[in-house]
């Protein structure tokens, strides 16, 4: 993303903040597994539930702060270790569980766009206690030029990563060598796939079936192979959406935010949206081709009117200050009929 988009992204966000106002907290009828409140997590920048112990999670700050896991107790939201690793990184935007096990870490944050190289790190999955590790790095490169991401995708089919950058209309994936290559560079190469602006996390569903990309406003479905963009799920509102992971075998996600205190949300996947997803990745229940669906709100039916409110002043807050793509979709979304909330 060059300067100019850069600064207008930032103006279209602080201005859609201003104009509707400050973010209210989670409310008390969500999901809320956890809240992180260790001051030494100020930045949260992604979310991995561990697959040693899934009553562990992993969680890192970005850039400006040392490049140190911390383990979450999930039920708690406690630290109960770090793991520090003996690198010097720039920007660390994402995790994921690769497919030997390790925990990668994503130091591909790149406001400026001027990053000639990005880089994975890979590291043992943290136990509780604290360690110092060295980890091993791939060093990455965009076939096409620098490039903004803060997600990092593993195919649970093929083990094959991926990378979806940020911008402020539109991203793209980037597909990595598999397996990644320690003594030399890897190209990240796209394939012909566009994702919504401004995309902060995703992560594949444990099947490998489905690709949940999280945005500012709402969570982005996909069917894979296919890439087809099933519809979107709402998220709560919060002061900045920046992770994502996945939960309850596939069937719900955990969202999380900057700034202290730092709620661990859980966002039920819609069962319509499941099984369109099981369904294959180019044909629904019916067996006809899939068509977009209306967005399923995260809360309670009767809060739907109060949310849609917010969404409108926000979309045409955007509008005004060249925020085109969050108005784009905000539009659709009032496009479709209210749905009552439907989960699993």
């Amino acid at each position: 993303m060059n300067r100019v988009r850069i600064a207008a992204a930032g103006v279209a966000v602080a201005g859609a903040a201003f104009l509707v106002g400050p973010v209210p907290p989670a409310s008390g009828g969500e999901d809320v597994i956890a809240t992180i409140t260790d001051e030494r997590i100020g930045e949260s920048s992604a979310l991995v539930q561990s697959t040693v112990d899934p009553d562990l999670a992993y969680t890192i700050n970005d850039s400006g702060n040392d490049t140190v896991v911390y383990v979450l107790q999930l039920a708690a939201g406690e630290v109960v270790g770090t793991a520090t690793l003996d690198v010097d990184a720039e920007d660390t935007e994402a995790m994921a569980i690769g497919a030997d096990d390790r925990l990668y870490l994503a130091d591909i944050g790149d406001n400026d766009a001027e990053r000639s190289s990005v880089a994975l790190y890979a590291i043992d999955q943290p136990r509780p206690g604290d360690v110092t590790v060295t980890p091993d790095v791939f060093e990455v490169r965009y076939s096409d030029g620098p490039s903004d991401a803060e997600t990092l995708l593993v195919d649970p089919a093929t083990g094959r990563m991926s990378i979806v950058t940020k911008s402020l209309l539109a991203g793209g994936i980037y597909r990595l060598p598999n397996p990644l290559h320690g003594d030399r560079v890897n190209i990240a190469r796209p394939i012909d796939v566009s994702t919504p602006g401004m995309v902060t996390d995703g992560a594949y569903l444990p099947d490998g079936e489905g690709v949940l990309l999280r945005t500012y406003i709402d969570i982005a479905v996909y069917a894979v192979p296919s890439w087809h963009e099933l519809g979107s799920i709402d998220t709560p509102r919060m002061p900045q959406s920046e992770s994502l992971a996945m939960w309850d075998d596939g069937r719900s996600a955990l969202v999380g935010t900057e700034k202290l205190p730092s709620p661990i949300i859980e966002v039920r996947i819609p069962r319509h949206e499941w099984r369109r997803m099981h369904a294959g990745p180019d044909r629904d229940m019916s067996g006809s081709p899939p068509s977009p669906v209306a967005s399923t709100s995260a809360e309670e039916a009767d809060d739907d009117g109060i949310d849609r409110a917010w969404v409108l002043v926000s979309g045409a807050a955007l509008v005004l200050l060249g925020g085109a793509w969050l108005s784009a979709r905000m539009a659709r979304r009032r496009r479709k009929p209210d749905q009552s909330r439907s989960t699993m």
